[in-house]
């Protein structure tokens, strides 16, 4: 089969050739892309079946139509991207045999409409040649024998008897040696060819041709029938009559005609037609016809609702020329456009609104012109952008300040994909890299500026961030250079999600913090320093106090080792370690204003006496109060005797009054008194000291302090140092 496609939009055409040619036709597409190439083609040779697009660059399909000679040796399908049905009944008239309008659709489903028309163009040709050897016939046969020749039938009213020619049995796709002969009753008649549903309707037909009383009676009605095998169709009956010298009817004669193939291409025509009104009515496209001078001649919904207003005869009234278009989008420009081009495919403008204010539209068009080149109309589609123009608009917004952002920020800000490559980054982190350009760093890596320490870490925390989701912030880096050089920032980082909340990358701030760090490492160096000097005056002030009792030497050391060992157990912050640690060297260090006699006193202490010793907590605190510490030392040293159950000197305070170091010293103090001597009695032993401990649990001392105590003795071995 050859076949003839005349289309100038080559992906239109080739979106239909390969429908065809991968279909099961066994066809061969020849492609023209103008009017001129058209001819040339028919000439040499002419197709099966033509496929014209309705515009084409150097005319229209219908011109085609017309160039033939009277009438068309093969059938054409009108194609066009535009169309209704005006243009429709147009082609129609002009010799098409059927009207397609473009779409995705359509070119796929090219290969089942050649076949319907080539189907439908037979039975035309068909029934052409039937009426044209009837024409013959009419001018050397009577009307009976010309009659015999297209379904004939004769039906004897007195014996209620229909016979019947070949030609009509093979209508009904069978014989009359299949049916029984040529002659059969009116009931077996209706029986075997009427459709049930039409029996009746042809029953009465033929009961007023009987009683009519006309002798030139002459009818012609449409009702279905079925096919020998089964199938329904659809046939045109026309009646005659013969009435005996007494005016009443003896026999009707007739011819039947088959017009099933022509009823179901006027369906296939009316689907067609609904179809185009339907995407022309629901399209959410604008779509629209206008004349050159301005006026609105079709307009859909679509465009209706976009442009403000309730209904196509309200919108009609508006002179696109004169009010239409935004000031800056003047009509004159389109139609200068269309002119000179024949068409604009996705121009964007702005229109006014009924209410006067902007829609902006994309808008695709082409001029319609008569044979002598003269314009018609314009049929153009219509796209509402407005939405996408603001999200521009926004869009465009939010970019002017990203790079804003980028060129001015004083902090080095960087965008990186999955791999840690760089997509972008500001100024301030060009300028970092030593780079001119912002636009060098794009595609490279940390390890392309920074030594491989630093640019291996980055690499690991960027990947674990797109891993988990976490943000990693304001986290202190030490940056590493290839020239051995050390800088420090503080970085923020943060996984880059799309639209879909999926991670694509990271993005990250990092603030020099190299002139900080230094400055920080002088301060830390001067505080180690400080508490250096700290730590040695009082290791002075602990054996000045132990210079003046040797019975206690070394036992503000000891009292010291074991506090620290309780305050690891248990936790304690370092900071609180270090001030536990230098408030245990000193703890006594108020028996300096203690006599010495007493202090080494050999027997018991009088009331008196021992109430001079309990002092020496208050003279410590008074002696280190005005003494800047980083640590409360004065008040722990205060608080050192203190009690839980406030039964403690010198201020009675209890529970969460007393510092958690002045607890923790509280026992050390205690267990390290009882296994030492002292001038007034010996050492009492662990035994002794831990049991005073487990039995004051929770009431002088501190339940958790003294449970941490007597695991450090009893299960982790815990002893004074010699």
């Amino acid at each position: 089969m050859n076949i003839l496609l005349l289309e100038d939009e080559p992906a239109h055409a080739e979106a239909i050739r390969r429908a065809i040619e991968t279909s099961d036709l066994k066809a061969a597409v020849q492609i023209a892309g103008t009017l001129r190439e058209y001819h040339e083609a028919v000439a040499v040779r002419p197709p099966d079946i033509a496929l014209l697009d309705m515009v084409l660059p150097d005319g229209r399909a219908l011109d085609a139509l017309t160039f033939l000679p009277d009438a068309c040796p093969f059938p054409i399908l009108i194609m066009t991207s535009y169309g209704n049905e005006q243009t429709a009944v147009e082609a129609m008239k002009a010799g098409a045999l059927d009207y397609i309008v473009k779409s995705p659709e359509a070119f796929a489903s090219m290969p089942q409409s050649v076949l319907r028309a080539l189907r439908e163009w037979n039975v035309i040709q068909e029934h052409k040649r039937a009426e044209e050897a009837l024409r013959e016939s009419e001018a050397e046969l009577s009307n009976a024998l010309q009659m015999a020749q297209a379904g004939h039938w004769e039906y004897d009213v007195g014996n209620d008897t229909f016979t019947f020619n070949d030609n009509f049995y093979r209508i009904f796709r069978t014989t009359a040696a299949e049916v029984g002969g040529y002659r059969m009753s009116s009931a077996d008649y209706a029986r075997k060819f009427c459709h049930p549903d039409d029996a009746a309707v042809v029953g009465n037909e033929n009961r007023e041709v009987i009683e009519s009383t006309d002798p030139n009676y002459s009818r012609q009605i449409e009702h279905r029938f079925l096919y020998a095998d089964g199938e329904v169709g659809t046939i045109t009956v026309r009646f005659f009559i013969i009435k005996d010298a007494h005016g009443r009817t003896v026999k009707t004669y007739g011819v039947n005609q088959d017009i099933t193939e022509r009823k179901r291409a006027e369906a296939a025509l009316r689907e067609s037609e609904e179809r185009f009104r339907t995407l022309y009515e629901n399209s959410t496209l604008g779509l629209y016809r206008t004349i050159p001078d301005g006026r609105i001649i079709l307009a859909n919904p679509a465009l209706v609702k976009m442009l403000g207003y309730s209904s196509f005869d309200d919108f009609s009234s508006r002179d696109l020329k004169s009010d239409g278009f935004e000031p800056s989008y003047p009509r004159a420009q389109f139609v200068e456009m269309v002119e000179k081009e024949d068409a604009v495919r996705g121009l964007e403008s702005a229109w006014k609104r009924r209410d006067g204010t902007t829609v902006f539209v994309r808008e695709s068009a082409r001029a319609i012109r008569d044979p002598e080149g003269r314009t018609l109309y314009y049929d153009g589609t219509v796209e509402d952008i407005t939405g996408r123009r603001e999200a521009e608009e926004e869009l465009a917004y939010e970019q002017s300040l990203l790079r804003a952002l980028l060129d001015n920020a004083t902090d080095q800000v960087y965008f990186k994909d999955v791999n840690s490559r760089f997509i972008r980054i500001s100024k301030a982190r060009a300028e970092r890299f030593g780079l001119r350009d912002p636009a060098q760093a794009v595609s490279k890596t940390d390890f392309d500026f920074f030594a491989e320490e630093h640019a291996r870490q980055a690499f690991l925390d960027e990947q674990e961030i797109m891993k988990t989701g976490r943000p990693l912030v304001d986290q202190e880096e030490k940056e590493t250079w290839p020239d051995g050089r050390a800088t420090w920032v503080s970085t923020t980082k943060v996984p880059l999600r799309d639209k879909q909340g999926q991670i694509t990358g990271t993005f990250g701030i990092s603030r020099d913090i190299t002139k900080r760090k230094r400055a920080e490492e002088g301060l830390n160096e001067t505080l180690r320093l400080l508490r250096q000097a700290i730590t040695s005056t009082i290791q002075v002030l602990g054996l000045t106090v132990e210079a003046r009792d040797p019975y206690t030497a070394g036992h503000q050391q000891r009292t010291t080792i074991l506090a620290e060992a309780i305050a690891r157990e248990m936790g304690l912050p370092p900071e609180k370690n270090e001030g536990l640690h230098m408030a245990g060297l000193v703890h006594d260090i108020g028996k300096i204003s203690i006599p010495a006699e007493i202090l080494s006193k050999p027997t018991t202490l009088t009331t008196t006496e021992y109430a001079l010793v309990k002092t020496h907590a208050k003279k410590g605190f008074e002696i280190l109060k005005n003494v800047e510490f980083p640590w409360p030392l004065a008040e722990i040293v205060y608080q050192h005797h203190e009690r839980m159950d406030g039964s403690g000197y010198p201020r009675g305070l209890k529970g969460d009054e007393i510092l958690m170091e002045a607890r923790i010293l509280s026992v050390s103090d205690t267990v390290e008194a009882m296994v030492s001597d002292r001038p007034y009695r010996p050492a009492q032993g662990v035994k002794t000291a831990l049991a005073e401990i487990e039995k004051n649990k929770g009431i002088f001392y501190d339940a958790d302090v003294a449970e941490t105590c007597l695991k450090l003795f009893r299960e982790k071995r815990f002893s004074f140092p010699a």
